[in-house]
């Protein structure tokens, strides 16, 4: 794992904005490349090593909001929040597969979710219920963050505070035409009425340790 500290020194801040208009905030990230994201096929040996593996983990969670949270900007700017339904539909995908390279893979997950794809796996549900109660005890939101390893798998999940602009699409006042249009794409939607003060969802990150 000395490999792997040696490619990967950065150090990085992190909290940003995401998906659907999803919040953290970064500070001073440096632009993930596939050169520079070392492999993830060795033991996690001892605490430096699991470190690497979270900070890893915690960077493409930020390119990931950094990334979305544009093009999202940009479609409402052109075409408004309709827009931006048809855009994080095609986009989030896309971003979420050019960042899982190198054994990562990266994804979103909630208990409210507007794509059924997205719905909780065995072992994400169980940390955003966690996350819920902890977040019900006074715990701060962007706190939030779950890592282990099992079964030879890093795993890493990092929750997602609701911010102002998921309100117009993930809130309890949607437009007629913007929930019309939300219908059309996602006719198995369930992710509306969030509040400021709630969960809106995670990330999730996960990684092969070696054989």
């Amino acid at each position: 794992m000395n490999k792997i500290l040696a490619i990967y020194s950065t150090t990085v801040s992190l909290s940003i904005i995401s998906g659907f208009g999803l919040y953290m905030t970064l500070a001073n990230a440096n632009e993930i490349t596939k050169s520079n994201i070392p492999l993830a096929n060795n033991k996690v040996e001892n605490q430096q090593d699991n470190a690497a593996y979270k900070q890893i983990a915690k960077e493409k969670m930020a390119q990931f909001g950094k990334q979305l949270k544009s093009a999202l900007l940009d479609a409402i700017a052109t075409g408004g929040f309709e827009n931006a339904v048809e855009v994080c539909q095609n986009e989030a995908p896309k971003i979420a597969a050019e960042l899982s390279t190198d054994g990562w893979q990266l994804s979103r997950t909630s208990l409210k979710t507007r794509n059924p794809l997205n719905l909780p796996n065995e072992w994400q549900k169980p940390v955003l219920l966690e996350f819920e109660q902890q977040a019900q005890n006074g715990k701060p939101i962007d706190k939030l963050v779950f890592s282990d390893t099992v079964n030879g798998q890093f795993r890493m999940m990092k929750a997602i505070p609701t911010g102002q602009l998921c309100i117009a699409c993930h809130g309890t006042n949607i437009s007629p035409e913007l929930s019309n249009k939300i219908n059309q794409h996602y006719p198995q939607d369930t992710a509306i009425n969030f509040s400021l003060k709630d969960i809106r969802g995670a990330f999730s990150v996960t990684a092969p340790i070696g054989q």
